[in-house]
């Protein structure tokens, strides 16, 4: 069955005593663009999210939101404090002192302030083992989300068959009207001649134009091929794989057919209707951008 691109998930993991909430939005888009929100200590985790929201969703707007309460996560940085090399900035100051006669004392920001004193080590959690501590909780996000489109997409599914299956029936309305559009001009070529001089005419003459009128008029491929796409769509609408595009496609060929019948259209009936079909089509143009 079909999914929607549409879809909203969350989920929770522990990072020892901190729950980090995972928020998972889906949007329709004609390709995969995947967007990460999060606090600095999960940006290493980006490539790995994006990975396995390939492996699960074929295109459209996704944005991953990680969120966890309190001040912040254990990241592995710390200050560090250079001792003696703070001695030196301080003899150095005392130095300078004695020199130039200053009176002011070496104070706590200018020891503080002093290039390299302190300084901050940068080992960070390791990312792997961040990912796998998170991976639950991404996970179920990902499960909501899922099912939601799933449901959406059975949805999408019936309005989308639906409308399929009502363009087929004015198809077929539009098969049985032409030919009787035929014998309807032949009837009234028939009628205006023998007004004008039943004495003039001629048979022969009387079916060229009526042939002439029948293969200008003739749709039977258009119709065929209209059908033909019409069943392929609805098997589609089966499929467990992404067929969005497929769908897409179809319709451009579909409104193709039918723009070709309506410029041969003999009759003002068969023009009203496929005025009809192509308004289904348009509804099914706008349903189908949200189908993966």
């Amino acid at each position: 069955m079909i999914k929607s691109m549409t879809g909203y998930g969350t989920g929770n993991a522990s990072l020892g005593d901190t729950v980090v909430s995972v928020e998972i939005k889906a949007v329709n888009s004609k390709f995969l663009d995947a967007k990460l929100y999060s606090p600095p200590e999960f940006h290493g985790l980006e490539m790995e999210i994006k990975k396995r929201l390939r492996q699960s969703i074929s295109r459209g707007r996704v944005e991953v939101f990680l969120n966890y309460d309190g001040d912040s996560i254990d990241s592995g940085k710390k200050l560090m404090i250079d001792w003696a090399l703070a001695d030196q900035y301080f003899q150095a100051f005392q130095s300078f002192k004695e020199r130039f006669g200053i009176h002011q004392d070496p104070n706590l920001s200018m020891l503080t302030g002093a290039k390299e004193v302190i300084t901050v080590s940068r080992k960070g959690a390791d990312p792997g083992e961040t990912w796998r501590k998170l991976e639950p909780g991404f996970d179920a996000a990902l499960k909501v989300l899922d099912d939601m489109r799933q449901e959406e997409g059975k949805t999408l599914a019936i309005d989308l068959a639906g409308r399929c299956n009502l363009i087929r029936e004015l198809t077929q309305k539009i098969a049985k009207i032409v030919p009787q559009t035929v014998e309807a001009y032949r009837e009234k070529l028939e009628e205006r001649i023998g007004a004008i001089a039943p004495q003039e005419l001629d048979q022969n003459r009387l079916n060229q134009e009526v042939c002439y009128f029948t293969d200008r008029c003739d749709v039977s491929e258009e119709i065929t091929r209209l059908k033909s796409h019409i069943q392929q769509f609805l098997r589609f609408l089966e499929s467990s794989e992404p067929v969005g595009r497929r769908l897409d496609f179809l319709l451009q060929e579909m409104n193709r057919e039918t723009n070709t019948v309506g410029s041969k259209s003999g009759s003002a009936e068969v023009s009203h209707t496929v005025v009809e079909i192509k308004g289904e089509l348009e509804k099914l143009r706008e349903q189908v951008q949200n189908v993966e």
